[in-house]
């Protein structure tokens, strides 16, 4: 789990932050096909603007905007799923993703001040056994 850190987004700012999914660890390829999903995590109090890019070398695809069109579980945490994505065990994958967060500035009244907020990236993954 990555924990984004929200507490120094005012109104009118913007945060980015990257990271990757791999196949391999520690010079080991996985001997499978392997699938996974993105998945964002937060109350959404604070009314951020949410999306998640997979980066393609120069391209930048929006797989994701986090917001209130998915659902909630019991703990009343809006849960954003991305769509699945695969990589093949003949070969070393690694994808590059950015999560954007922007806290637009038409929310720079008293009523945001106070609120509390977090952002938790989670990628879920499972192998493929009967994919060759």
């Amino acid at each position: 789990v990555i924990s984004v850190p929200l507490t120094n987004l005012n109104p009118g700012e913007s945060s980015s932050y990257s990271f990757q999914v791999t196949n391999n660890l520690d010079e080991v390829t996985s001997e499978v096909n392997i699938s996974y999903q993105c998945i964002v995590k937060t109350m959404h109090l604070m009314p951020l603007d949410i999306k998640l890019y997979k980066l393609e070398g120069e391209e930048e695809k929006v797989v994701m905007e986090c917001n209130e069109t998915f659902s909630r579980n019991e703990n009343n945490i809006l849960i954003c799923n991305s769509i699945e994505q695969s990589m093949p065990y003949q070969e070393e994958v690694l994808d590059d993703y950015r999560l954007d967060i922007s806290f637009p500035e038409k929310f720079n009244g008293l009523d945001y001040t106070e609120l509390v907020d977090f952002i938790d990236i989670e990628i879920r993954s499972w192998q493929n056994v009967g994919e060759q």
